[in-house]
């Protein structure tokens, strides 16, 4: 590679370094790099941590898909550390094309090149290499399947509901209403990005979250079906249930029956017609053949609100 480069530009001073010099011959050849006395450093992945060069704005690395993730966002930290804007430039052999993990470890660098983007990165990298199982060796399992952040969402859910002491604060509740609602994949065929609309809408905390990408779906991927709209439906109505403290709602042909947490339930209190107690659950009378599932949960939800609402007068 010196050679190719004295060919190419005859008069470049160029100093080079590996992890096979001695410690010795590997500081006097980066002091004279960084006191300008060398236009080039040419080097292997050594210097991808603990180099600090503030006067040097441009990197070049080469076959850069055989790096990782990792590496790469460290590499091109070497660069842009002063007041001059930094170039980093990875490159790849025409004569031999990246693999698609390569090509998706790029394209992550490519996206996550903003301020504070090393979180977002390392979580790309675990994405894309799997990690083992939180308590065991195994090197695959439930993060690779789910995403990390999905999968940190989905424990912190599993500790707070596990601790008897606590109240299950952001706890949804587990809804059984026969109700078909799910992404269906003719609307959304990538199985990823499916996974990936699921975890954005498990973890909306709010009705405008839900609004804002229900919207950005319909603007992404068309008019919702009527499962997806039911889908959406059910996860209003899991926020609703959580607010209140509810968590279970079992539907059957005749009533409604909800559960409550123990603290939610001493507060909730004698309650009226149409809504009465029977072994520790709210029941909801639904009339004749009536309204859908969802729909009569909604008019529960309306009616226990508005109880409670009254009785706290």
């Amino acid at each position: 590679m010196e050679g190719r480069l004295k060919t190419l530009v005859p008069e470049l001073k160029i100093t080079v370094v590996h992890g096979k010099l001695p410690a010795g011959d590997i500081d006097e050849a980066m002091m004279s790099f960084a006191n300008l006395k060398s236009d080039v450093l040419l080097t292997t992945n050594i210097v991808e941590s603990g180099l600090d060069l503030p006067r040097v704005n441009t990197i070049v690395v080469w076959r850069s898909d055989r790096f990782g993730l990792a590496q790469l966002h460290q590499l091109r930290g070497r660069v842009g550390r002063g007041a001059a804007q930094g170039f980093a430039l990875f490159l790849t052999d025409a004569d031999a094309p990246p693999s698609p993990i390569a090509e998706r470890r790029l394209s992550t660098l490519s996206e996550l090149s903003g301020a504070a983007a090393g979180f977002a990165i390392s979580s790309g990298d675990m994405d894309l290499r799997g990690a083992g199982d939180l308590l065991s060796e195994r090197q695959s399992g439930h993060v690779k399947l789910l995403g990390p952040a999905l999968f940190r969402h989905l424990l912190e859910r599993s500790l707070r509901s596990a601790r008897p002491s606590e109240e299950p604060v952001g706890v949804r509740p587990t809804l059984h209403l026969e109700v078909p609602a799910a992404l269906p994949k003719h609307y959304i065929q990538d199985d990823a990005t499916r996974l990936d609309t699921y975890a954005r809408l498990s973890k909306c905390d709010s009705e405008s979250e839900l609004d804002e990408t229900e919207t950005e779906m319909e603007e992404r991927f068309g008019e919702l079906p009527p499962e997806a709209r039911d889908f959406i439906e059910m996860m209003r109505i899991e926020l609703d249930c959580q607010r209140l403290g509810i968590v279970a709602v079992d539907a059957g042909p005749d009533s409604i029956a909800v559960s409550f947490t123990e603290h939610s339930r001493r507060k909730t209190g004698a309650l009226r017609d149409p809504l009465h107690w029977k072994k520790g659950r709210l029941l909801y009378k639904r009339c004749g053949t009536g309204p859908d599932a969802s729909a009569a949960v909604r008019e529960l939800l309306d009616i226990l609100q508005s109880q409670l609402q009254e009785s706290a007068k």
